[in-house]
Order: structure tokens, then C-alpha cells, then sequence
């Protein structure tokens, strides 16, 4: 299965347990937002959103990124801007705008 590097931003700060929800991605704590990324297979990608679900939050955007050869994903290969709301981006980048997941 084909692995994509991916930002997953949620609104607010998480905390510890939340993180350890996520031990396997970065984690970047923004003012309004926490930011999620790294690499995830299509299948990993849906346990990350069912996790995000699961422990209630809110669910901001999901974009998949480039990384550079060699580099693991950091804020500038990541491209963030200042909006706590993806915008669209250049190509071979995909933005899903805010949502909330169901919860059932």
C-alpha cells in the first residue's frame, strides 16, 4: 500500500494522553490548533481519523504534503501559514476544509 505524508489539524492544544493516542506522528502545538503529520498508508490514515473521532476532537483539515528526499516531514516542508483553516494549496497538494466527524 502506497504511503503519503499527511497534515491532520485539530482545533485546540492536546494533551498527554491524547498524544500517546498519536505516538507515532509529530505533533505540533500551534495557538488555536494542534497539527498532526507524518507518513500514513491509506489504512493508517482512516485509524488516525477514527482516533481523532474518538477522543471528540474537532477536526479542522487534512492535507497531504511533500517531503523532501531524505528529510523527515518538519513545519517547512509542511508549508504552514499563519490560518488556522487549510487553504488551498499549490499542486500535488489535496485540502479537505473544516468538517466535523460524525460521531456514530
Amino acid at each position: 500500500m502506497t504511503t503519503r505524508n499527511y497534515e491532520i489539524r485539530v482545533t485546540g492544544s492536546i494533551g498527554p494522553a491524547a498524544r500517546e493516542a498519536f505516538s507515532g506522528m509529530g505533533v505540533d502545538v500551534e495557538p488555536l490548533s494542534t497539527v498532526l503529520f507524518g507518513p500514513l498508508d491509506k489504512d493508517g490514515l482512516q485509524r488516525t481519523l477514527d482516533r481523532v473521532r474518538a477522543l471528540g476532537l474537532e477536526l479542522l483539515g487534512v492535507r497531504q504534503v511533500p517531503a523532501a528526499p531524505g528529510k523527515s516531514l518538519s513545519r517547512t516542508d509542511r508549508g504552514d501559514s499563519a490560518s488556522p483553516t487549510p487553504t488551498p494549496g499549490p499542486a500535488g497538494h489535496s485540502n479537505v476544509t473544516r468538517s466535523r466527524l460524525p460521531s456514530g
